[in-house]
């Protein structure tokens, strides 16, 4: 028994190599004893308890699973015969078994097994609820986490809310690190499935707190780090998603730090975990507009996620990771214009859709071949093989209709992939109907929740004009469709500025269509000038094409017979003043 508290104490300091060469020590011995004298088989369970538990903290998921299954069977011969003496042993038994179903991605499994843990624990907190509701708070949040990963929000936050109020409870009547450390990692779970309910703003304020819980403990160990990271992982997530990207991208990046510092340690374990954050740092990255960033992230995502699956006994708990990661890497190298580029990962990453085992709940698989999927419609269109792009497209839509309301951003984004590709092989009439409830669908959520929705918007109003510019009835729409796309780029032209120079072609384009060629060659003018100082950048592939496009419309109306026009716009493009905050502005209208 001296070695199993010797490699207790290893692990809880985050040595787990050398804790699993003790537990290892112990399994041999009490396997010896225990094939001599019966008496010796509880022992032994506890030592495959926390055999499991080091196996499990140096990544060898399956190894981990078969000792804890192998302590339960056991445990249960134990209760049979003696329920008072051993249902605590079991209890431990099963709660670890849930922690290990919930690393194989096993969720339904891991709820049994918790659900079965935290039975036993009420009884015992019944009859001693000083020594057993620390491991009831436990257990609640193994429980909760697996309900969320099933995407049961609802009743993972109410066993969430449980395990916070026993660890408040606890903290309020003894202060001490352990006890703030339970509450800390109740919180986690808490916050996460409040982003799960749409309640972003209270998982903002939990994971704030939760953060401010760890970073007062005394205690420095991996496995504080590794909640601290996931806490400022979290924070991120919900600023990502309520549009507050700036902090966003603070946490995000300190995440990252952390487990890079983490990886040199621990990296069976730390590798997938950094490559989770850097995948989140790269979506945040993008929504800022800033390209170049969100594509470094999102490549060593990739690098690690690959890495995972090709070097762990458990691929199948990194696959959906390595999707999504493969996913960002295809929007990111569309972004900076690396079209053709963009194929191979989502093309890869749809590959791997065929490969998710039948255990991965129907949720996450269709959030994430959602995803995916218009990633690869995306790089598709771009490379004009339209029918293809528009059947993927179609796929993406159905995936993501499956989703909860809270997704509706996701939802609107793949109806005007689908809208575009339906444009571009010539169903114009349901291209425009698809188009039109996709941004309807949008607008709600773009004036709530601005940030990155107001750019989808933007640019989901641009694909309605082009659709409607090829629709004789539509056409008087597409002024006003351009000039929102143009407001609302706007408010960011030092981010979006390729997206506003599109915005104001597409703008032009409309007054042409209209014989108002005055008004049309003062912001085709407009997009060419801002066009100019992107290119000058160098930051983006393709641009000089896309100037060349505006030289010629600029052109092609200077020869519709206007000899000058003056270069004050309308009141409502504020041309001068987008000049101004323009980056690296370096000529002036002509």
């Amino acid at each position: 028994m001296a070695l199993l508290r010797y490699s207790k104490r290893l692990n809880a300091a985050g040595r787990h190599e050398d804790a699993l060469v003790k537990s290892t020590e112990a399994i041999d011995i009490e396997s010896q004893l225990v094939s001599v004298k019966r008496a010796f088989l509880p022992d032994f369970a506890k030592a495959l308890i926390y055999h499991a538990y080091s196996l499990l903290g140096t990544g060898r998921f399956q190894g981990s699973l078969e000792s804890i299954e192998k302590a339960v069977e056991i445990c249960r011969q134990l209760v049979s015969e003696s329920k008072d003496q051993y249902s605590a042993l079991l209890s431990k038994a099963l709660n670890f078994l849930s922690v290990c179903l919930y690393e194989h991605h096993r969720y339904d499994d891991s709820v049994k097994a918790a659900k079965e843990a935290i039975q036993i624990r009420r009884m015992l907190v019944e009859i001693r609820p000083e020594e057993y509701s620390f491991a009831l708070a436990d257990s609640l949040n193994n429980l909760s986490l697996s309900l969320g990963e099933l995407w049961k929000y609802d009743e993972a936050l109410t066993v969430s809310r449980e395990a916070v109020e026993f660890a408040r409870a606890r903290v309020a009547k003894e202060p001490n690190d352990p006890q703030k450390w339970l509450l800390a990692q109740s919180l986690e779970p808490f916050a996460e499935h409040l982003k799960g309910l749409d309640m972003m703003e209270e998982s903002v304020r939990i994971a704030r707190e939760t953060i401010v819980l760890i970073r007062s403990l005394a205690t420095d160990n991996e496995a504080l780090r590794t909640d601290l990271s996931e806490a400022l992982l979290n924070l991120g997530k919900g600023l990502t998603e309520l549009g507050d990207l700036e902090p966003a991208m603070q946490a995000l990046k300190e995440s990252v730090e952390i487990r890079r510092v983490l990886v040199e340690s621990y990296q069976r374990v730390q590798l997938p975990l950094l490559a989770e954050s850097l995948d989140w740092l790269g979506w945040c990255l993008m929504g800022m507009g800033r390209r170049e960033e969100a594509l470094e992230a999102a490549q060593e995502s990739v690098d690690l996620f690959s890495h995972a699956m090709r070097t762990s006994d458990c691929p199948d708990a990194f696959r959906l990771g390595l999707v999504m990661a493969l996913s960002l890497q295809s929007r990111c190298l569309r972004l900076a214009g690396r079209s053709k580029e963009a194929l191979q990962p989502a093309r890869e990453g749809c590959e791997l859709l065929s490969t998710f085992p039948p255990h991965y709940p129907p949720l996450s698989v269709a959030y994430v071949s959602g995803t995916v999927l218009r990633a690869y419609s995306s790089a598709l269109h771009d490379d004009q093989q339209y029918e293809l792009a528009l059947k993927t497209a179609k796929e993406s839509l159905k995936a993501r209709q499956k989703l909860p309301i809270q997704y509706v951003v996701d939802k609107s984004e793949s109806m005007m992939r689908y809208a575009q590709t339906l444009g571009d092989t010539n169903h114009l009439e349901e291209a425009h109907r698809v188009g039109t409830d996709g941004i309807a669908t949008l607008r709600p959520i773009a004036e709530t929740r601005p940030g990155i929705n107001r750019t989808t918007l933007a640019k989901a109003l641009l694909k309605l004009c082009r659709i409607d510019a090829k629709i004789e009835e539509h056409k008087s729409d597409c002024v006003g469709l351009a000039q929102e796309a143009v407001n609302l780029l706007k408010k960011q032209p030092e981010t979006f500025g390729p997206e506003l120079a599109e915005a104001l072609h597409e703008l032009a384009l409309a007054y042409e269509r209209e014989n108002k060629v005055a008004e049309a060659l003062v912001i085709a003018r407009e997009a060419s000038e801002l066009r100019l100082v992107w290119a000058g950048k160098g930051t983006i592939r393709g641009f000089g094409a896309l100037m060349d496009q505006s030289k010629a419309l600029v052109r092609r109306l200077s020869e519709k017979g206007v000899t000058h026009i003056s270069p004050m716009p309308s009141p409502r493009l504020h041309t001068t003043e987008l000049l101004t905050r323009s980056p690296k502005r370096n000529t002036t209208l002509p």
